[in-house]
């Protein structure tokens, strides 16, 4: 009795693991919505539009949470990185039912220092409804 108690278990764990999903949001999906589910991932895949006329190198910061729009515990950050080309990578996971905002913003870099423009050139920002 007790295997069969163990194997039912187990099959139901491993049907939950199964059931996550992993959304990618790109420059394309700003200002978009996303429903998750608790345990999906979010990837954020952030590429700098490169102004060659101008002679300027655009960077993306890191992505984060909007803690002020979001409800708590609702996204948990679990990888964040930024590339030497400017792009930034970041990977979310679903942690409770609620509303979560992502964001981040992509500024100019004069090529030959690392001085960033005072402005912001542009915003990525986007929503994640968690049931």
């Amino acid at each position: 009795m007790q295997l069969a108690q163990f194997c039912f278990l187990f099959v139901l764990i491993a049907m939950s693991v199964c059931s996550a999903k992993r959304i990618k949001w790109t420059n394309e999906d700003n200002n978009g919505i996303a429903p998750l589910s608790v345990g999906d991932e979010l990837v954020v895949d952030l590429i700098p539009r490169i102004n060659q006329a101008a002679n300027l190198d655009m960077i993306w910061s890191h992505v984060v949470v909007d803690q002020a729009r979001t409800d708590p515990l609702s996204l948990t950050q679990r990888e964040n990185t930024m590339e030497e080309d400017g792009s930034v990578w970041a990977v979310f996971e679903a942690t409770a039912p609620g509303t979560a905002i992502v964001q981040s913003t992509l500024s100019c870099k004069i090529p030959t220092s690392s001085v960033i423009c005072p402005l912001a050139v542009q915003t990525f920002k986007a929503t994640a409804i968690i049931n």
